[in-house]
């Protein structure tokens, strides 16, 4: 079978809370804790509008089953979501693992045309995660939701990703092994469009740091919070180093100077991501503050 695909020139963001929670590890939990989970989209503290959302990873049907760790969703599961529904809304109904990591990369490889494959490492990480969401059962029913905006009902039964593996794919003229043919529109990308909760950005403003995962996270955070700096006008303009790194869910551990170190390092990438985008004229610019002597946060300049 010969297919050839099409590049992929906006990326999206899924903006909807099920999406917020189910890939946030310091929320998420609380889908492997319970067999319903409501999830909360809106209206007051009096009467306030959920979302019922049930999973079910690898056929896990016990209330309050215990999950290995390696097998609960991650913000990277998220970022390959996303990579994944902008390859479809491209009009790509068949993609390798390599297409997903270009895409996380802003399509440096594909505007260079130097056809690099990404290392084993990250693909085996791309296709652990595909699989880790192929194999996740998600329930949705937006039902009150629907009644309490006059909108459209949603409600949804099956796979968080519904793909299959398939073999002896040729995506332009290249044999691919795991091709990813995604059998229908993801669930969550068909909610947020009803809903109109996503929002896209170039996919050029992605082309800064590496496919590390560390990267892709620090990355697409910083993203996420200036696009919605951009929506509202109420957002403060502020990125706390402190609350990027719980959302990283990393420690940095050893002794001063090394805890010294690691933290500059990831103040460094933060700013190699901001500059990158000042260039872009995505942001005017940004400026770091201090708090008891110690650079605690940046200030960004829309």
């Amino acid at each position: 079978m010969d297919i050839f695909t099409t590049k992929v020139k906006k990326f999206i963001f899924l903006t909807n809370k099920i999406q917020k929670v189910l890939f946030d590890q310091g929320k998420n939990n609380v889908f492997y804790e319970k067999s319903v989970v409501a999830v909360r989209t809106g209206g007051t503290e009096k009467e306030p509008v959920e979302v019922l959302v049930s999973l079910d990873f690898k056929n896990f049907k016990e209330v309050g089953a215990k999950f290995n760790e390696n097998d609960k969703l991650t913000a990277y599961d998220g970022e390959i979501h996303n990579a994944v529904i902008s390859l479809y809304d491209s009009g790509n109904q068949y993609f390798s693992p390599n297409m997903i990591l270009n895409v996380l990369s802003g399509n440096k490889e594909y505007n260079t045309g130097r056809g690099k494959s990404a290392t084993k490492n990250n693909q085996s990480k791309v296709i652990l995660s595909l699989d880790k969401m192929r194999n996740t059962s998600i329930k949705i029913d937006a039902s009150g939701e629907g009644r309490a905006f006059h909108k459209d009902d949603y409600q949804y039964s099956g796979n968080l990703l519904p793909f299959n593996f398939e073999s002896g794919v040729s995506l332009n003229n290249n044999l691919v092994t795991n091709c990813i043919h995604l059998l229908r529109s993801p669930p969550l990308l068909e909610y947020s469009r009803l809903r109109k909760q996503l929002t896209t950005v170039n996919i050029d403003l992605l082309e800064v740091l590496s496919n590390r995962i560390l990267h892709i996270l620090i990355r697409d955070y910083l993203l996420k919070e200036i696009l919605w700096m951009k929506y509202s006008r109420s957002r403060k303009r502020v990125i706390r180093y402190d609350t990027l790194q719980k959302y990283l869910c990393v420690e940095f551990s050893g002794t001063s100077d090394v805890k010294n170190h690691k933290i500059k390092i990831l103040r460094d990438n933060v700013k190699k991501c901001l500059e990158y985008w000042v260039s872009k004229n995505f942001i005017k610019g940004y400026s770091e503050e201090k708090e008891r002597n110690i650079i605690s946060k940046v200030i960004i300049s829309l």
